[in-house]
């Protein structure tokens, strides 16, 4: 028989892919591998206790720095497997991705690796809907359980004020019943769907007094009933808000009982109280068996007490209490009665319902354990969850779980210094990382000196050094005395005036060129005189009333439909028609057309308006 000796850690390996098949693997990081017709020892130097964890398709060998080993296609993963791990006592099973059956998915995950799963166990019957129309159809399903719902059914929509029904969306949508008619004393402004509860002034209703009777809405929609009671003045009882009479009235010299078997004859006397005359009898228990026994009684009043009827000794401890033979008070303890819990009370006659037995859950109380359970010592104890690596920075001797949290010395951390870069856990456990590079002028004597710099960047500005100080109107900037850079101002020549036409913000120097309103200039039209700049800086001059005139041009004269009216070949700025009475009919902006065919016949005067002056011509218009 070929013996095998694993003494190996962990091996980084890749799979193949799940459709390839597998054998079982043995996985190791480092060593060699001797086989022999009579033996086969895979070795790890250095490494003498080990422990194996075997899958049908893995042989997993763990030591130091165990890598992530899958197999097919991702659905083992060594890693996961955690022979540590403390999982809950609870039969929810899962189908592994692997075909095998796991009490639950904690069990799938920390013993076979197993990386997904679904609910149930394996070939197990899946439960849903089956019918294709319903809008919880579920595909996966293979056995129908009655859930289908369909358009129109009714539903949940986790409003307890709506009715609910499958919408055609398959949503579900709920209605809000309530009265639905405006006007309606309990008309309800968020109803949607009328549930023929609405009631007018008049109509029945319950002012929720049990005293009333007759109760309706009045005009103010206020529900009020007829109080009942006694409507006689005279009456002992008598209730001036009663509105029904009840016929309990109580009038004086009424026949009533007194409920003392000592008196005969009571009547309500005139003070309203019932009394009668006394009969020589001493009402009291007469049984001579009767805890409360009464030896002068002459009339029994039904009062007797006696052995075994039900009382109350006064302590919460003790159950089903009743008088003793003697007439004391006695109850039976109360406790757990089971002797395997680890409260039991052997004094306790009747469980109580508080046993707890070892592996019962409970808190013990430290907000720093998780899974207290009663322990064989019937102690509750839990598990402290925390790094459980001896060799770690936290490691946590107390600790019982690990929760993956350790870190070891070159782990990467944050000192929570900007100012460093790779930061790592030290030999002291101290999280520090390198000093970063501060890049400036490291010169004492340059006027932009850093002193937390420490890499010379070039910046360096001496005194006489050039430099920019932002002004375009200045040349030959440098580095002066006082550290501050300055340049010689550049000439620019121009108008200085600011109440000139021409002013120049940025001259330095003025040329004698300004220019003001009213100043002579020549605006370059031949048919204009007398040019100066205007209010708006523009040089303009005036056009003579003839040469303007013997530019305009306005015809046809007579016309019927429309008027051409240009000046130079230009249409004018406005053109306004008046009748022969002198009366404004219309006016035309900017054209040279002027529609004329809804005007009467009759002579008009078209005023042409141009900058420089007026003119007028009449036209005659005919139909």
């Amino acid at each position: 028989m070929k013996q095998t000796l694993l003494l190996t850690i962990a091996l980084v390996c890749t799979f193949c892919a799940a459709a390839q098949s597998l054998t079982p693997t043995v996985i190791a990081t480092a060593g060699f591998v001797y086989e022999s017709p009579e033996l086969q020892v895979d070795m790890t130097v250095g490494e003498t206790f080990i422990t194996t964890l075997q899958t049908p398709d893995v042989i997993l060998t763990q030591g130091f720095h165990q890598p992530v080993a899958q197999q097919g296609g991702g659905c083992i993963n060594a890693a996961l497997i955690d022979p540590d791990a403390v999982c809950p006592l609870v039969f929810d099973p899962v189908c592994g991705c692997n075909g095998v059956t796991y009490a639950n998915s904690c069990v799938a995950q920390t013993t076979a690796g197993v990386t997904s799963w679904t609910p149930g166990e394996c070939g197990a019957a899946i439960p849903g809907c089956l019918s294709v129309d319903a809008c919880n159809y579920n595909p996966a399903a293979t056995e129908d359980d009655g859930s289908c719902l369909f358009v129109g059914f009714p539903c949940d929509d986790g409003d307890p004020a709506t009715v609910d029904f499958v919408a055609e969306d398959c949503s579900c949508q709920g209605e809000i019943e309530g009265c639905t008619i405006p006007g309606s004393c309990n008309y309800d402004p968020i109803a949607t769907l009328n549930d023929f509860s609405c009631v007018g002034p008049g109509g029945l209703c319950d002012d929720g007094n049990e005293n009333t009777v007759d109760d309706f809405y009045n005009l103010d929609c206020v529900c009020a009933g007829y109080l009942l009671g006694c409507i006689n003045p005279d009456a002992c009882n008598y209730n001036a808000e009663a509105g029904v009479d009840d016929g309990s009235c109580i009038v004086i010299g009424a026949v009533c009982d007194d409920n003392d078997l000592g008196t005969d004859n009571d009547v309500v006397g005139v003070d309203c109280v019932c009394a009668g005359d006394p009969n020589g009898q001493t009402p009291g228990c007469m049984a001579i068996e009767a805890c409360n026994y009464n030896a002068a009684a002459t009339i029994d009043d039904g009062s007797c007490i006696l052995p075994g009827e039900p009382c109350d000794d006064g302590d919460p401890m003790t159950g089903f209490d009743m008088l003793t033979s003697d007439c004391v008070c006695v109850g039976m303890l109360m406790g757990c009665t089971d002797p395997d819990a680890c409260n039991f009370n052997n004094m306790a006659l009747l469980d109580d319902g508080t046993c707890y037995f070892i592996g019962d859950f409970c808190d013990d109380g430290n907000p720093e354990t998780q899974g207290d359970a009663w322990n064989a010592d019937c102690v509750c104890v839990g598990e402290i969850v925390g790094c459980t690596a001896m060799m770690a920075c936290n490691y946590n001797p107390n600790a019982t779980i690990g929760d993956f949290s350790c870190v070891f010395m070159g782990d990467a951390c944050d000192d929570g210094n900007a100012e460093t870069f790779n930061d790592v856990y030290g030999f002291d456990c101290i999280c520090a990382g390198e000093t970063a590079s501060v890049p400036g002028c490291i010169a004492p004597d340059a006027c932009n000196y850093d002193q937390n710099a420490t890499t010379d960047d070039g910046s360096c500005l001496f005194i006489g050094s050039s430099c920019d100080d932002g002004d375009m109107m200045t040349i030959n900037d440098v580095v002066t005395v006082d550290c501050i850079c300055q340049g010689e101002m550049i000439t620019i020549l121009g108008c200085t005036d600011v109440n000139a036409c021409n002013y120049l913000s940025e001259a330095t120097m003025d040329d004698g060129s300004c220019f003001f309103v009213g100043d002579a200039c020549d605006d370059g039209d031949a048919n204009t005189s007398n040019d100066v700049y205007n209010a708006n800086c523009d040089c303009e001059g005036v056009v003579s009333v003839e040469e303007i005139q013997s530019a305009i041009s306005l015809y046809p004269n007579p016309a019927s439909t429309e008027v051409i009216v240009t000046i130079n070949g230009l249409a004018p700025n406005e053109v306004q028609i008046f009748d022969a009475t002198g009366r404004f009919v219309m006016s035309a902006q900017r054209t040279s057309r002027i529609d004329i065919q809804a005007l009467a016949a009759g002579v008009y005067t078209f005023r042409v308006m141009q900058e420089g002056g007026v003119w007028e011509e009449q036209i005659i218009k005919q139909n």
